[in-house]
């Protein structure tokens, strides 16, 4: 079955595009970029329910996956917004078996990214201290005792990040105002 409860897309017609042989269906037919975000959204899609089976057969299943997928590049930003989305998908259909699920996958793909980068998980656990002074403490402890390389990449971490929870606010998300 698919995920959210996503109906099946229309065959596609000689021409290749879902209803494009209809009277007046060039008007009707997605442009450009609403077709990469099927594309980016079907890639999310297949990518978590090979991770949600995996899940389900318990083992290192799951840990394997996401090393495959890790290793193909393929645990990047389009995935975790994609998981973002199913996430708020379910929370609106109240399917909480399901949300048990995604809780496990998302977890363990965020440690998976985070392995062998302490820029990540050094900036994942600033972001989840709450004290301004143990974040201070953070700092002085690790970061300023890092390598050149991880201070760079570090910095790199959180303007990505504030650029994410800026454009989130722009499209109306509810951000955390702490972060």
């Amino acid at each position: 079955g698919t995920l959210g409860g996503a109906e099946a897309a229309p065959a596609a017609s000689s021409t290749g595009a879902p209803g494009a042989d209809a009277p007046g269906a060039a008007s009707r037919l997605p442009s450009a970029g609403a077709n990469a975000t099927e594309v980016e959204r079907a890639r999310g899609r297949f990518g978590l329910e090979r991770l949600l089976a995996a899940a389900k057969s318990g083992g290192g299943a799951l840990e394997e996956r996401l090393g495959e997928m890790a290793e193909a590049g393929l645990l990047d930003g389009g995935f975790f917004s994609h998981l973002e989305w199913e996430v708020c998908q379910q929370v609106e259909r109240k399917n909480g078996r399901l949300l048990e699920l995604l809780e496990l996958v998302v977890a363990r793909a965020c440690a998976k990214v985070e392995e062998g980068k302490p820029e990540v998980r050094l900036l994942t656990r600033l972001l989840h201290t709450a004290g301004k002074l143990q974040r201070l403490e953070i700092y002085e402890q690790q970061l300023a005792l890092s390598a050149p390389v991880t201070k760079v990449r570090f910095a790199e971490a959180v303007r990505d990040t504030k650029l994410a929870l800026e454009q989130a606010l722009m499209r109306g998300a509810s951000v955390d105002k702490e972060l």
